[in-house]
């Protein structure tokens, strides 16, 4: 049978977690029409060799490997699609190899195409190409519903280029799992450093538009996102404060709105929040500055509950505030009240993605002791009392730099902090802490995030350096020992 197999590589380079399209051509170089199976199948006919820059083989790829990563049954391997190839008939397929195979070294690797079908076996000279590191300056994350995918993963994150530009990528993966891609395009290309955040509805089963938003200088931009691709914008308008920051991610909702909540210095040189509406198809529909006192705020948070009420939540030294906000007007729709005052010091607070019916949120306090942290379980239904109180397995506090977390629909904390010892891991479920870097591999790691799902599976991205963007899973849900998991991890 007169069949040839050709691979090709569109680019000789990509960046670490980017794009890699190759193109597969099954080619009938005889005078007769030949009958095969298509390249398009959901088998093991279209395969994919990865090797290491010393042509040690990786692994082979297809349809069936990138199936059993998320399912625990062996897939169907009958599934084929006959074809009619004329004489110099040519068949292509063209795809990102991340879909089937996620690379996360840089470095050298070769790739070949390979075509099995009943007693033909085809397989294309050998491709190389680069994967490089690149130098991530900023990584958001958020999790979605999917009726078939149980959840995914919407990511975005900023790397600077050698020329001193900033791309933008953004990334959707299947079951949670960051290596179950099913798109990673560039997003966008910038002179200027940005920080985009991602917002998504996740009332919804499955689809819906996502929103991409970040600040510059004064100015707020956003895009709207569908399948991987921009559907509207970039828009900018300009806002009431400067040096605004994000209290909370942007908040879409199921009629398409985008509300956004940023807090600033106002004319008047105060700290201030301020509010914008923004409808589906990108118009500006109401735009404010609150009227809620948030000058002595160390940290302020934003969260919507079950009901899609929104809450401002705020911590001073002392005391924890809340204020409830009426979307339909972007203005207070109570007096702020003060939810809790303790004799420690609050350090931070920290809200699930959605408020259950009692408004449960957490905060990290320092207790006048030295070397002392305690977690603070809070309701905003329920100002004065404190829900629990417990003294977790924390590195000393005198030694911390910066923590950031989540907070669960069950009401459990997970907590990155970061020291002069390194980077730990908490989670409140286990009341169990772990080390994730040392002092010296801390030194090489930045914009640390935490991605909990709601069965409680914990992932960790990082921009480290010489690399790029990491990410592994440090903590199972069904886990209860995490030094377990962590020493199976390091090996």
């Amino acid at each position: 049978m007169a069949l040839s197999l050709k691979l090709s590589i569109k680019q000789s380079h990509c960046i670490l977690a980017g794009e890699i399209w190759v193109e597969l051509s099954l080619q009938n170089q005889g005078r007769d029409t030949i009958e095969t199976a298509s390249l398009y199948d959901n088998n093991r006919i279209t395969n994919y060799v990865l090797s290491n820059q010393d042509d040690k083989i990786i692994g082979t790829y297809n349809h069936i490997t990138r199936q059993l990563l998320f399912e625990k049954t062996e897939p169907r391997t009958d599934d084929f699609r006959l074809i009619q190839l004329p004489a110099g008939g040519v068949e292509k397929r063209e795809q990102n190899f991340c879909t089937w195979h996620t690379i996360e070294q840089p470095g050298i690797y070769h790739l070949r195409g390979l075509y099995r079908w009943q007693d033909i076996e085809l397989t294309t000279p050998t491709v190389k190409f680069e994967v490089k590191s690149a130098s991530v300056t900023s990584l958001d994350y958020q999790w979605s519903y999917h009726y078939g995918e149980k959840y995914l993963l919407n990511s975005v994150w900023v790397v600077e280029n050698d020329n001193n530009t900033y791309t933008a990528y953004i990334r959707q993966s299947a079951r949670f799992r960051p290596q179950i891609i099913n798109y990673n395009p560039v997003l966008i290309e910038q002179p200027t450093r940005f920080t985009p955040k991602i917002s998504l509805d996740r009332s919804l089963v499955v689809g819906g538009p996502l929103w991409i938003s970040w600040v510059e200088g004064s100015e707020l931009v956003y895009v709207q996102i569908l399948e991987g691709q921009i559907q509207l914008g970039p828009v900018r308008m300009s806002l009431g404060l400067s040096h605004p920051e994000w209290i909370a991610p942007p908040l879409s909702s199921r009629s398409g709105e985008l509300s956004l909540f940023l807090t600033g210095t106002d004319p008047s040189g105060n700290r201030a929040v301020e509010a914008l509406e923004v409808n589906g198809k990108g118009k500006l529909q109401k735009q404010r500055i609150l009227s809620v006192d948030v000058s002595a705020a160390r940290n302020i948070r934003g969260v919507c509950n079950q009901e899609g009420r929104y809450y401002i939540l705020w911590h001073s030294e002392k005391q924890v505030h809340a204020c409830e906000i009426d979307l339909a007007t972007l203005q207070p729709a109570q007096i702020p009240q003060i939810i809790w005052t303790t004799k420690n010091v609050l350090v931070e607070l920290f809200t699930p993605p959605v408020l259950d019916d009692e408004g449960l949120f957490t905060c990290l306090v320092q207790y006048e002791k030295p070397q002392r942290f305690g977690v603070i379980w809070l309701q905003i239904t329920e100002p004065g009392d404190c829900v629990k109180e417990e003294e977790p397995p924390l590195p000393p506090p005198g030694s911390i730099v910066s923590c950031t977390g989540q907070m669960n629909h069950l009401g459990h904390l997970f907590v990155l902090s970061r020291t002069g010892r390194g980077i730990y891991y908490l989670n409140t479920a286990i009341m169990q802490s772990l080390q994730i870097a040392d002092k010296d591999s801390a030194k090489s790691i930045a914009h640390e995030q935490l991605i909990v799902t709601p069965r409680n599976d914990v992932y960790l991205g990082v921009y480290q350096e010489k690399h790029g963007l990491r990410e592994r899973l440090i903590h199972q849900g069904t886990q209860e020992d995490l030094e377990d998991l962590g020493e199976e991890d390091e090996e």
